[in-house]
């Protein structure tokens, strides 16, 4: 799975993944991605019809990578409808490589 942020969006030194389709759903247990000239990519086991987000911080406080801030997105991604923007993983259940690069 791959995204790609509009220009706009600040670059964070950190990005955190966290939601319903990710290992855990809490803010505090969220994974993070570690990056390299701003691409960061970490294997995550999804499921299949989770939500999930993007952030700076393992907090509620954090900037939201949302759905909307991300100019290209993957086939396996698709809107969730919801007010907080975010993401709704379609594959199939399993590992995957999520990378979110900031320099294209």
């Amino acid at each position: 799975m791959k995204v790609t942020p509009y220009l706009d969006v600040p670059i964070p030194a950190d990005l955190y993944i966290f939601g319903s389709a990710t290992a855990s759903s809490k803010v505090t247990d969220a994974l993070k991605a570690y990056g390299a000239d701003n691409i960061f990519t970490k294997y995550l086991k999804l499921t299949k019809d989770g939500l999930f987000k993007f952030s700076e911080k393992q907090a509620s406080d954090g900037y939201d990578y949302n759905f909307a801030k991300f100019a290209t997105r993957s086939e396996n991604i698709e809107a969730a409808g919801d007010d907080a923007g975010n993401f709704k993983f379609t594959g199939e259940t399993g590992w995957y490589a999520v990378t979110a690069d900031f320099t294209n």
